[in-house]
């Protein structure tokens, strides 16, 4: 507890109504201490009896004793405060005297110290010194004589009858001489020092010069990458946004023949293998899907180099064409609004206790069931909105007949199946030719699912860049797809695009198939 009460202040032990250092220290109930006298006159001066600190209203007048613990750390304090002002005084006499006599121990101030200098009997010059604190350590402890002598043997200061009993046959000398020695000593060490404070500090310096070089290299070399990087990015930009154009206008065109005869246009990519980068903004603006981009080494560019890419990115996607609108997203509350923009602009609900139907099943039909509970995040709700993700309890229903691609809708809807559709595409890359008979993987929002190409309208193959109107067939099982549905398929390095424009009837037989590939021939 000594240790803990030296670190207390005065602060500590004031009364909040008298302002002053407890006397007779109480606390209340509420945990507040004030001087027993100035609460209990508080309260016979205010009623009800409440805490001057917290204004807790107590029922009934509390019973007060004094709180012992608080009482001996005041009176530890007192005293400690006591000494300490001692001590002062003490030292501000030091300060103010002339000389200190080693004889009488004691400073003297000019009035005081003036028999010493005139007096016969007192008159010692060699006893006064200039004035120090604690002249009692300057006396041998066993002679109570003054240290005037160093023995180099036990390397201690000695008095003269030391040297005489104790410190007899060693070597002995004044303590000025020794002090002198002592003080050249250290002025050496002191150099050193110096000295190895100069070396260190050049060495910092040195390597704080090459560090600020590094930095200034690596920042000039990113920030010419950066701009190299965002040149390269508006001419790719502004490629695809004319390629996406063109590809939007003959995919939603409602004219065949003018789809037919409109000849074939270059490639998303060039001869060889497209890049990433340019094939990712190719697929995701003829797919009209929102788009991130990650502007990365921010840390090694200054600011304003970030800040003018971030608006030459802006400027590239407001562009006619794109017409994406750029969201920085720099908080997790951006995030959050950025992520809300995903989600796609469709209309429906589905609500605690409905009753659907969910499919296709391998054998093309459709399975009524009903929704017997919706979980969000752990917790029950009973309505779920387009664009929400949840669980649904399906009651009884078989989850072994549930897989990939199928959807869950009202029977009011009344779904219809397919295994072959039609789909105007446009071939982004392949490394031969596409015709009749290549099998592709075909993505149509969550279906995806293997095809196969039972015909082309009006062309035998398709090369990279052209158009055309393909029949597919699914090899597995029908699907549940929507007219004008955007579709992509790939199959290794082949790459391509469109949209669906035709449902074919699930019950057409191979025959009827037959009579339709001749009749899409002679055409």
């Amino acid at each position: 507890m000594s240790a803990g009460s030296n670190l207390r202040s005065e602060d500590d032990f004031l009364c909040a109504i008298c302002l002053d250092v407890f006397t007779d220290p109480v606390s209340t109930p509420c945990g507040h201490n004030f001087c027993k006298h100035c609460i209990t006159t508080h309260w016979d001066m205010t009623v009800p009896s409440q805490c001057p600190m917290c204004k807790v209203v107590f029922d009934t007048r509390p019973e007060l004793r004094v709180n012992t613990f608080i009482s001996e750390m005041v009176a530890q304090f007192r005293a400690r405060q006591k000494t300490s002002s001692s001590e002062q005084q003490v030292s501000e006499a030091a300060r103010m005297a002339l000389k200190s006599c080693l004889e009488c121990l004691t400073s003297f101030c000019e009035t005081p110290l003036e028999p010493h200098l005139t007096t016969p009997g007192l008159k010692r010059p060699d006893q006064l010194i200039d004035p120090v604190d604690n002249l009692e350590d300057r006396m041998c402890p066993k002679h109570q004589k003054p240290l005037e002598l160093f023995c180099k043997t036990d390397q201690t200061c000695v008095c003269m009858l030391c040297t005489v009993l104790v410190h007899k046959d060693h070597e002995v000398v004044p303590l000025k001489d020794e002090s002198e020695g002592k003080k050249a000593e250290l002025q050496t060490t002191d150099a050193e020092i110096q000295q190895m404070i100069q070396k260190k500090r050049a060495s910092v310096d040195r390597d704080l010069n090459q560090l600020m070089k590094d930095i200034e290299d690596k920042q000039t070399t990113t920030e010419k990458q950066a701009e190299d990087s965002v040149t390269e990015l508006e001419q790719e930009i502004t490629e695809l946004m004319k390629r996406s154009a063109e590809v939007e206008q003959l995919c939603l065109s409602g004219d065949h023949l003018h789809l037919f005869t409109r000849g074939t246009t270059p490639s998303c990519g060039s001869h060889h293998h497209p890049g990433t980068t340019r094939e990712h903004l190719g697929l995701a603006m003829a797919l009209k899907v929102p788009i991130f981009i990650a502007v990365s080494k921010v840390d090694l560019c200054s600011r304003g180099t970030v800040e003018r890419t971030v608006r030459q990115l802006e400027r590239v996607l407001k562009q006619p064409g794109c017409n994406k609108v750029p969201l920085v997203v720099s908080t997790p509350d951006d995030a959050v609004t950025a992520a809300q923009q995903f989600t796609q602009s469709t209309c429906g609900v589905c609500r605690e206790g409905e009753r659907l139907v969910v499919g296709p099943t391998d054998e093309g039909r459709f399975l009524r069931l009903k929704v017997g509970s919706i979980q969000r995040n752990r917790s029950a709700c009973r309505l779920l909105r387009a664009g929400q993700a949840a669980t649904l309890a399906l009651g009884n229903f078989d989850r072994s007949l549930l897989r990939k691609g199928m959807v869950m809708v009202s029977p009011k809807m009344n779904p219809t199946i397919c295994c072959q559709f039609e789909a105007a595409i446009v071939l982004l890359f392949h490394a031969k030719t596409f015709r009749r008979g290549s099998q592709v993987t075909v993505h149509v929002g969550n279906v995806r699912q293997t095809a196969t190409v039972e015909g082309l309208h009006g062309k035998d193959e398709l090369r990279t860049g052209e158009r055309a109107v393909v029949r597919f067939r699914f090899i597995k099982h029908p699907e549940y797809l929507r007219l004008g549905a955007k579709l992509l398929f790939r199959e290794g390095v082949t790459k391509g695009i469109g949209h669906v424009a035709r449902l074919l009837p699930p019950f057409q037989n191979h025959d009827q198939n037959q009579t339709l590939d001749q009749n899409l021939q002679e055409h």
